[in-house]
């Protein structure tokens, strides 16, 4: 079992840190927990200052300085995922597939053609990248600071109704969503220009993987239903 980098916490050393960060002030060292936190907060509005979702970011860093395990939930995220530009392509492709089964069926659709499906969107030609929050909009909606990419996502049809009479088709997609807040090394060393300059993920940085500071990362979950529907 291995821990993906940036859910690490309290793994690095000042010189160790130095070296990933070499432009970070020798200053941030004697820095406490509380400034770092403040500097975090006092940053964040650059990228969360617009739309429905610009409290998120200060709300995450909040829940951060809680130093807790676990998930974080959010019906604001949630609703940034239900009704994300890169949601609404994952659930069109959905339909394609489960559209294209129907009709080459005959109108059914067994367990096994509903695995073949998924196995497809998975693994095969039409396999699922779903793209996280990386439109123009989530660089000032706190969306890129808040989730960003998705870590994983799980997909389930909880229900299909196909009207033979009028040759029309719907369902439920349920999606389950979760990324981690934390930073690692690549965020910080060959991530954006932005996160190697921005004094905000070099506290960010320090305060999760400093042995001195060692806060916990932790997992962020979006549950949303979408409908889908179309003709056969």
């Amino acid at each position: 079992y291995t821990v993906a980098d940036d859910m690490q916490r309290g793994d690095l050393s000042k010189s160790m840190i130095m070296q990933i960060v070499p432009t970070i002030p020798e200053r941030f060292f004697s820095d406490s927990a509380e400034i770092h936190f403040r500097r975090m907060i006092a940053r964040c509005s650059i990228y969360s200052w617009y739309g429905d979702y610009s409290s998120l970011g200060e709300m995450m860093i909040n829940r951060f300085k809680q130093d807790k395990t676990g998930k974080f939930s959010h019906s604001l995220l949630n609703k940034a995922l239900h009704d994300h530009e890169n949601t609404n392509d994952t659930v069109e492709k959905i339909k394609i597939m489960i559209k294209n089964k129907l009709t080459r069926n005959n109108y059914e659709m067994k367990n096994e053609d509903l695995d073949q499906v998924f196995n497809d969107l998975t693994f095969g030609k039409n396999k699922i990248i779903h793209a996280g929050f990386n439109k123009k909009e989530d660089y000032i909606n706190g969306l890129v600071l808040s989730v960003h990419t998705l870590w994983c996502m799980e997909i389930r049809l909880t229900k299909l109704d196909v009207d033979l009479v009028d040759k029309k088709f719907s369902g439920l997609i349920e999606i389950v969503a979760q990324d981690h807040f934390g930073l690692d090394k690549k965020d910080i060393m060959t991530g954006s220009k932005v996160a190697q300059s921005d004094a905000m993920f070099k506290s960010w940085f320090m305060l999760q993987r400093w042995s001195e500071f060692n806060y916990k990362p932790f997992i962020t979950e979006m549950i949303i239903v979408r409908e889908i529907n179309g003709d056969l």
